[in-house]
C-alpha cells in the first residue's frame, strides 16, 4: 500500500529543474539590481534616505535590494543542490519537496 502522493524523478530531471531555477533567480536578482540602479540614478537622494526612518512608509529602494538579495540566496541554494544531485539515481519527492524545489507555487 502506498500512503500519500510520492513522485519519482530521475537525478537528471531534478538537476535540470534545479539549474533552471538557478537561471531564474539569477535573472530576477539582476532585474531588481537594475531597478535599484534606475531608482538611484533618477533620484540620487533616495539612496541616502534608505537609512532614515520612513515613519511606517515602505522604502522602495530598500525593498528592491532585499528582493535582489533573496533571489541571490535562492540562486546559490539551487546551485548547491543541483551540483550535488546524483544523476543516475531516482529521487522520491513529496508535495512539500515540490514546493521547496519550486515545482509548485503557493
Amino acid at each position: 500500500m502506498i500512503q500519500g502522493i510520492q513522485l519519482e524523478l530521475s537525478g537528471n530531471e531534478l538537476a535540470i529543474h534545479l539549474f533552471e531555477r538557478v537561471d531564474h533567480h539569477n535573472v530576477r536578482a539582476g532585474f531588481y539590481d537594475q531597478q535599484v540602479a534606475a531608482m538611484i540614478q533618477g533620484a540620487p537622494e533616495v539612496e541616502r534616505e534608505e537609512e532614515q526612518s520612513y515613519s511606517g512608509m515602505v522604502d522602495p529602494v530598500h525593498q528592491m535590494k532585499l528582493k535582489a538579495r533573496d533571489h541571490r540566496k535562492k540562486r546559490e541554494l539551487f546551485r548547491f543542490m543541483a551540483e550535488h544531485i546524483l544523476l543516475g539515481e531516482t529521487y522520491r519527492i513529496t508535495e512539500q519537496d515540490l514546493l521547496r524545489l519550486e515545482f509548485l507555487e503557493m
